[in-house]
């Protein structure tokens, strides 16, 4: 993979037939402004030729990067999207954000499609959507790791990778692409058109392309490892025992009678209840059909004798209620809130799961070059793109009792007209005198998941030549680079006002009418119902029980819009004024001018915050960087030396940056390569670089999500953490004051936070080091071995405290009053608790403070590693060319401490395995070929603390086992002018790790499955 860049010209053909003619100008590395061969690069530089995406019937460029190791964590179309800017891609260079990977098309920047709300679908950042890329028009992605940071500024801590689009086409070339997945679903398809003329006798150059893609969505209830609903519940015990087993928690008070483990639905029925710390029994276990038994879609009692025994069917009658085999809480009890089932009635949460969201993408892009004379040309590019998002299905709306605010359970009277006459001769017999309370899922109202529609518009203008001063020829450049993205984000929410008219009701003349007379209770202080002729009275007795009218009356469509500008002003010279033992010394000086502006504006029902959740608000604001930067390449032995050894050069980097927002900034490189004989180069270089802020970071409002608060204090969490034992005294001193703080009920259901900028945040930075060697034996021509070391260290790391954070910042602190363990210290002080211990969830007054700061400091190191090689196979009488290609990432250690308190590190758990690995084989001729990738992940834990076998006392799984998937094509060509290939992902649909018959839903690498394109292309 890191060493692939140095095949770019001999393996292009080989990838690309049949093509379109294009222009071959010299090639300029990605991290240096200086032209050179790329074989002559000093640092690892990773090149994704576009036959790869042909080969693979891939037509969107981040489906490709994520596939490379090395590349994890992207920002993608899967799983759940945040309720603003969805569906986008962002690339993740070795994990450490999408934020800290700087993306350019063409070596220049591109504007971000990432929304400036805290609300927003990554983390802050300036991040380019890979959607916009034409991959028609590509002709190679170089990644180059660390240095580019004095090249092209902020942004590149990580790396940078550069789209390269192909120039000055000549012909034209159409392609059609369609795919489906092995279950049916997912169906996607792909038209698209390149070409170009030359005018003017070839002194100019019109280069045009138009793609479009279709992509259709897919939810759990798709899939069968989502439809089995498994996940993990605390495991019950038989006798109360402190620190070890609670009261709330005992198998007898949770029942039902003659439960044992082999019948109360765990997956695993060989481990027992959780009776010690020391019987191999963890105290969390994977359980069937996971469902939340204290809430329903049509609503379930939750008070009184009937409480959790009865619900509401849609036809509005009382029926009796099965809640499941109950886990974490007696069900009913003061905590059912916090209880979890295995079986039963309650609302299962997968129903609202997403695999991947559906996209519409449509790609337009227009080149222009002209020879003003033999030394002058002038440029301009233009790109569009426009991308429609639906995230298909997301949590709904509640009424329920893990909620508080304008979200909690309501309470209605026995006498509601809605109520069918066998619901109130149920209500009567069960003893209910004039009211009982509701607890309901309101899937059948508002529908949370939003779409988005996304523009991006990107226009480049400059000039580039050649001027001769004292006999040598000096290149140089001057553009103009504006881009623009435009966001909007629909959703849906309910008018809370209309809501509070429309359950308010009362049977006057024979009709059922909204009431100004309060029947219902349950709404937060001060809303109360009021007059509205419009109020359409809403029925809550069952699922979809409503009429479309009362829906109608109490749902709004909201808007929220996004707008991120950029403009780009670069002027740089470059050349070889003089030699230094017969070798040109390079340089290149230039100057820079870098604007981002953006504002985030919601619509006035979600400023005013009219709906379940506290007030939006608005976000704006800019920054500008001017930068004056410069390189020098000093080769001091080459090959025409002939000197004892190879080649030696060294080279060094240098970018002053002034930023409006908080000052000033050097960043720089330094290194080098050697090669003692040609067979053998090592390079290296130390860079430091920096992230500016992001306007969101800088100066966004403080404002409301809505995320879970970790349990740590439970009998499945006490005794984890990084350091065990400070985790257990603390919570045993909580515990001994809020003994029912545990289970917590925040920790199933979601409480509001509130999130914010910080105006003086300071900038990352970043110290890195590279070195490594490559290999290209001529005793083996065509092959190339190369291997890297990479290090960072990112001092002030920008991030907004995550609940995590906090809860672990409280827990795992040794620095602990017990004496007032809600408070215990400023960590805890951020979660306010009530009476009980429990977190308060009102989303008018979020309890949970969090927001921007810098924090102490992320380090990362790995090795990567790539094998290149091809060969003719005509010496063994066989027509065509062998390729063999192969990467190798090891992440050595990762650790990201933002607190200081108790960092632990995470490198090989879930989601971060140590080793990752592609291998490749493609043998073509001119008249077919096949092509397979083996896609390795190693061993993953779960955590790198407690480890032992699996189970053991600490968790059910210390880790999942390594695992390999292996996609195929098969390509044909005819008349040179046609290219059918059918191509496989997944070929042996490997979902996830199976237990005793399921797969474990954290173990799911890809839970599309087995998937097949078929792609048909022609060039004119």
């Amino acid at each position: 993979m890191f060493s692939r860049v140095v095949w770019l010209a001999a393996f292009a053909p080989a990838f690309a037939a049949p093509a379109l003619a294009a222009d071959e100008a010299p090639i300029v590395v990605t991290g240096s402004r200086i032209p050179r061969p790329p074989a002559e690069s000093t640092e690892p530089i990773d090149a994704t030729l576009a036959g790869y995406l042909e080969d693979r019937g891939q037509t969107n460029l981040a489906d490709a990067l994520n596939e490379v190791p090395g590349i994890r964590g992207s920002v993608t179309l899967g799983g759940d999207q945040a309720v603003y800017g969805q569906g986008v891609n962002f690339i993740n260079l070795y994990g450490l954000g999408s934020n800290r990977t700087l993306v350019l098309v063409n070596g220049r920047r591109v504007v971000s499609s990432n929304v400036p709300s805290v609300l927003g679908n990554a983390t802050p950042g300036t991040q380019v959507d890979l959607n916009a890329v034409p991959t028609i028009l590509l002709d190679r992605v170089e990644r180059v790791s660390i240095g580019g940071a004095p090249i092209y500024g902020t942004d590149a801590i990580a790396g940078t990778v550069n789209v390269v689009l192909k120039r000055r086409l000549t012909g034209l070339e159409t392609r059609a692409t369609s795919g489906v997945s092995g279950e049916g679903d997912n169906a996607r398809w792909n038209v698209a058109a390149a070409g170009g003329v030359d005018f003017a006798g070839g002194r100019g150059n019109v280069t045009a392309a138009v793609s479009y893609d279709r992509l259709g969505a897919v939810t759990g209830g798709q899939r069968g490892a989502y439809r089995a609903n498994l996940g993990n519940a605390t495991n019950p015990c038989t006798a109360v025992q402190t620190g070890i087993c609670s009261a709330l928690n005992l198998a007898s008070a949770l029942g039902p009678v003659g439960r044992t483990p082999a019948n109360d639905g765990r997956v695993n029925p060989n481990i027992g209840f959780n009776d010690s710390l020391g019987d191999g029994f963890p105290g969390s276990v994977l359980i069937r059909d996971l469902n939340l038994p204290a809430v329903s879609r049509g609503g379930v009692l939750s008070s009184g004798g009937g409480a959790y025994a009865w619900q509401f069917a849609p036809d509005g009658r009382l029926l009796s209620y099965d809640k499941g085999t109950i886990y974490g809480a007696p069900v009913p009890g003061v905590l059912a809130a916090a209880a979890l089932a295995s079986g039963g009635d309650g609302l299962r949460l997968n129903d609202y799961l997403a695999v991947t969201s559906s996209l519409k993408r449509l790609n337009t892009s227009l080149s222009f070059t002209y020879d003003l004379t033999d030394r002058l040309q002038l440029f301009a590019d233009g790109l569009f793109y426009h991308g429609q998002a639906d995230l298909p299905v997301k949590l709904p709306t509640f009424n329920a009792v893990q909620f508080g605010g304008a979200s909690a359970p309501l309470t209605f009277r026995t006498d509601n007209p809605f109520l069918t006459a066998q619901a109130r001769q149920q209500l009567a017999a069960l003893g209910y005198g004039n009211t009982f309370q509701l607890s309901r899922a309101n899937a059948d109202l508002a529908d949370t998941s939003g779409r988005s529609d996304s523009k991006v518009y990107r226009g480049v203008v400059g000039l580039e030549g050649k001027l001769a001063l004292g006999g040598r020829d000096y290149g140089f450049e001057v553009s103009l680079n504006y881009g623009r993205s435009d966001f909007t984000d629909r959703g849906q929410a309910i008018d809370q006002q209309r809501f509070v008219n429309a359950v308010n009701v009362a049977l006057v003349g024979g009709q059922i009418v909204c009431s100004t007379t309060a029947s219902v209770t349950g709404f937060p202080a001060g809303q109360a119902p009021v007059a509205d002729p419009a109020c359409v009275p809403l029925n809550l007795f069952g699922e979809n029980a409503a009429s479309p009218a009362a829906r109608a009356h109490v749902l709004r469509d909201t808007v929220a819009r996004s707008r991120l500008e950029q403009v780009v002003v670069n002027a740089n010279i470059g050349g070889a004024p003089f030699d230094l033992f017969g070798n040109p010394v390079s340089f290149n000086l230039g100057f820079e001018h870098h604007e981002e502006k953006a504002r985030f504006i919601p619509d006035a029902f979600l400023q005013a915050g009219l709906g379940r959740a506290a007030a939006v608000a608005p976000t704006a604001g800019r920054y500008d960087l001017d930068e004056i930067f410069g390189e020098v390449l000093v080769p001091l032995i080459t090959p025409e030396n002939q000197a004892l050894f190879h080649s030696l050069s060294a080279f060094g980097r240098v970018r002053r940056v002034d930023n409006s927002a908080n000052g000033g900034f050097t960043a720089w490189s330094a290194g080098g390569s050697f090669a003692p004989i040609a067979d053998i180069e090592f390079r290296g270089n130390f860079t430091r670089s920096f992230r500016a802020p992001a306007i969101t970071e800088l100066y966004s409002p403080r404002a409301v999500t809505n995320i879970p608060v970790p349990d740590l204090c439970s009998s499945a969490n006490i005794g984890a953490g990084p350091v065990p034992t400070v985790r257990r005294a603390n919570c045993t001193a909580f515990l001994a004051r809020y003994p029912n703080a545990t289970p917590l009920v925040a920790a199933t259901a979601t409480v509001p936070t509130f999130g914010g900028g910080n105006p003086g945040l300071r900038n990352e930075r970043s110290d890195s080091l590279t070195w490594g060697a490559l290999l290209r034996p001529r005793f083996v021509p065509g092959l190339t071995l190369a291997a890297d070391y990479v290090r960072l260290r990112i001092s002030d790391p920008i991030a907004s405290l995550s609940m995590a954070q906090v809860a672990q910042g409280c827990f795992d602190n040794p620095d602990f009053d017990a004496g007032d363990p809600a408070r215990g210290n400023a960590f805890c002080a951020l979660i306010r608790r009530d009476a009980q211990g429990q977190v308060v969830a009102d989303a008018q007054n979020p309890a949970v403070t969090l927001g921007y700061v810098n924090g102490k400091r992320i380090e990362m190191s790995g090795v990567q590693a790539g094998l290149e090689y091809r060969t003719a196979l005509s010496g063994l009488g066989v027509a065509g060319a062998l390729e063999i290609g192969g990467d190798l990432f090891h992440l050595r250690r990762r650790l990201v401490d933002i607190t200081g308190v108790a960092p632990a590190r995470s490198d090989g758990v879930v989601g971060d395995p140590r080793w990752q690995g592609q291998l490749r084989l493609r043998y073509a001729n001119k008249a077919w070929g096949i092509a397979t990738n083996v896609n390795y992940t190693g061993t993953r834990a779960i955590a790198l603390t407690g480890r032992g076998d699996s189970p053991n006392d600490t968790r059910e799984f210390d880790h999942f086992d390594p695992f390999a998937t292996v996609d195929a094509a098969l390509f044909v060509t005819a008349a040179d002018s046609y290219k059918l290939t059918l191509s496989i992902t997944n070929l042996f649909d490997r979902v996830g790790q199976t237990y005793f018959g399921y797969v474990v839903p954290l173990s799911i690498n890809d839970a599309l499955g087995r998937r097949f394109a078929l792609s048909l292309s022609r060039t004119w």
